[in-house]
């Protein structure tokens, strides 16, 4: 059976659930009617899921001609209660948008890789609290970007190898 169908401007390359606050990750996938995506053509938008159809919530275009997006993926990286919606991109751009009192997401953090990004995920990896991108390009390089503060040694971290792994987000 259909349970969703929408049309969009050009083919869905990633898609994601959307995950508004932390405590929605919580939650079980049917109390979330937000899907995050990303297209070939580099657009960003939300849908909203309804009965039987999809509703366009919002689009952040993509006039600069950016790469398509490869992977998509929500978490709250500015700390102001609201996920932000992270895409890696073929171009080897790893970007945040965030809401910042408005209701289309604004770029907050780009980077600039020098190959594509295959795949990323968000959350707290190595160090809690902290929250971390961390993404995988197409020759299979890791790279994590954390919100912990770099210039604080860990405990236990003796050669300060652990900082030096991790870019931080800015």
């Amino acid at each position: 059976n259909l349970e969703f169908e929408g049309q969009l401007d050009a083919p869905v390359t990633a898609l994601r659930r959307y995950l508004k606050t932390p405590s929605a990750a919580r939650a079980p996938f049917g109390s979330s009617k937000d899907m995050i995506y990303g297209t070939e053509n580099g657009q960003i938008g939300m849908l909203m899921m309804h009965e039987r159809f999809a509703q366009r919530q919002w689009v952040v275009p993509n006039p600069t001609r950016q790469g398509q997006i490869n992977c998509i993926a929500s978490i709250d990286v500015t700390k102001d209660d609201i996920a932000d919606v992270v895409v890696g991109r073929d171009d080897g751009r790893v970007q945040v948008y965030s809401f910042d009192m408005a209701p289309t997401p604004g770029l907050q953090f780009e980077r600039a890789l020098s190959e594509s990004i295959h795949s990323l995920d968000c959350g707290v990896v190595t160090t809690p609290p902290y929250d971390e991108i961390v993404l995988c390009t197409y020759s299979g390089k890791v790279i994590s970007y954390s919100s912990e503060p770099l210039n604080v040694k860990a405990k236990g971290d003796q050669d300060g190898a652990e900082s030096l792994s991790r870019e931080a987000l800015e």
